[in-house]
């Protein structure tokens, strides 16, 4: 497993390359020592309260054949802190008036953003990718907030895993639609999957049995977590939240679900900050709904792995998926497309027709054999990641089991 970090444009090493202003009250710019994943320090940047802040520093960058850019950039994990928007603006002109601009919104920890150069917003009339003379990020915050960030690397044409971006294929709920029907058709074209189930519901009506699951993990299916009892975290105290993490996490291993027994998807996407942290304690990575379409989830640290991003594919045509996965793929990201039940008919509520599913699935098979696309099990990713990165996030420590395939692989 290969690491291509592309062109480093910014390292942000030095803090005199740099300008500040802003709201009055703004902190300035320190060395950061701590918060560092390539180099030796970088810079810590914050707002005044209720304010914004904006670094700025002459560059001469010439970006009209860059396809992606990625920005790697730390929030701290106190929500009181945590910033409401870090905005990326690259500028033909003196002062931030013609510009190229991008809107992050960050989560706590480490951030690892991969954005394709179509999803920038031109400002001013910016026409001009090649004469780009000033490169500025503006903190946004929050009334009665002061934030802060450490920015670490802006690449350009980050290749990400292999040069390849990855796309993770779920099931919520355990429909027992999954096993009728979507199990034939990712048997049929060689695709794994996670199957997201609450655990204290297995075998009930309209689910998946126990015995279904271990088939589909027998055959390299993932089966993970969707809580214990699929309750939203956030209408929970913190002592309900700690007994769902550690029922729905003992139920899996023992039932035998070693290996996928460390991830979690929140049922109804509902995470925050205290909630992830303690999701942490048993759990590797924690998927959200936030469809992030131009985040990637390459270097996991701190808390950053419980935030990984999905994309809600209710609704939405094969081709309007397949065009997500695309993007996914000019930024070499990963993403998580998920699903809940499916149809032969006209679909319903949470539902997605299986001829529709089908041409979904082909269409990830191309890219695949094309060789642009990774369609891994969400454990699969992780100990992906785990081979590529030499550093230690908290995730490394617990225990991911190496996988026993079924004939099929």
């Amino acid at each position: 497993m290969t690491i291509d970090r592309g062109t480093t444009l910014e390292s942000f090493a030095t803090t005199g390359d740099w300008t500040l202003s802003g709201t009055a009250g703004y902190p300035a710019l320190a060395v950061e020592t701590t918060y560092v994943r390539e180099g030796a320090n970088n810079v810590r940047a914050g707002t005044a309260v209720s304010g914004w802040a904006r670094m700025l520093r002459t560059v001469a960058w010439d970006l009209s054949a860059m396809t992606n850019i990625a920005f790697r950039f730390y929030c701290p994990t106190d929500s009181a802190e945590l910033l409401n928007s870090v905005e990326l603006q690259f500028c033909e002109s003196t002062g931030v008036t013609v510009y190229y601009k991008y809107v992050i919104n960050p989560i706590p920890g480490w951030n690892d953003v991969s954005i394709d150069k179509a999803a920038f917003t031109a400002v001013g009339g910016a026409s001009n990718w090649g004469a780009i003379i000033r490169f500025s990020i503006e903190l946004g915050n929050s009334a009665g907030k002061a934030g802060w960030f450490v920015p670490d690397v802006l690449t350009k044409e980050y290749q990400g895993l292999d040069g390849r971006g990855t796309i993770v294929v779920t099931a919520d709920d355990n429909s027992d639609t999954v096993y009728d029907l979507m199990y034939p058709l990712m048997v049929a074209r060689d695709i794994r999957w996670t199957q997201y189930c609450p655990t204290n519901e297995i075998g009930g009506a309209g689910l998946c049995s126990l015995a279904e699951l271990h088939v589909l993990y027998a055959d390299g299916v993932d089966i993970s977590s969707h809580g214990h009892t699929h309750t939203n975290f956030t209408t929970l105290d913190a002592g309900q939240v700690a007994g769902q993490v550690v029922n729905t996490s003992n139920y899996l291993k023992t039932n035998g679900f070693f290996d996928s027994a460390p991830f979690i998807a929140y049922p109804y996407g509902g995470v925050s900050v205290s909630i992830a942290t303690e999701a942490s304690r048993r759990f590797a990575s924690g998927r959200t709904i936030t469809a992030f379409v131009n985040s990637a989830h390459r270097q996991p640290d701190g808390l950053a792995e419980m935030y990984m991003p999905a994309y809600d594919s209710y609704g939405k045509t094969p081709a309007e998926l397949l065009a997500v996965a695309d993007r996914v793929i000019v930024t070499k990201g990963v993403l998580s497309f998920y699903f809940h039940k499916f149809t032969a008919g006209a679909p319903g509520a949470l539902e997605y027709n299986t001829t529709d599913f089908a041409t979904f699935a082909d269409g990830l098979v191309t890219r695949i054999q094309a060789g642009t696309l990774w369609v891994p099990t969400v454990s699969e990713y992780m100990r992906a990641c785990e081979r590529a990165f030499s550093l230690d996030p908290a995730w490394k420590r617990k225990k991911l089991y190496p996988r026993t395939y079924s004939h099929r692989f």
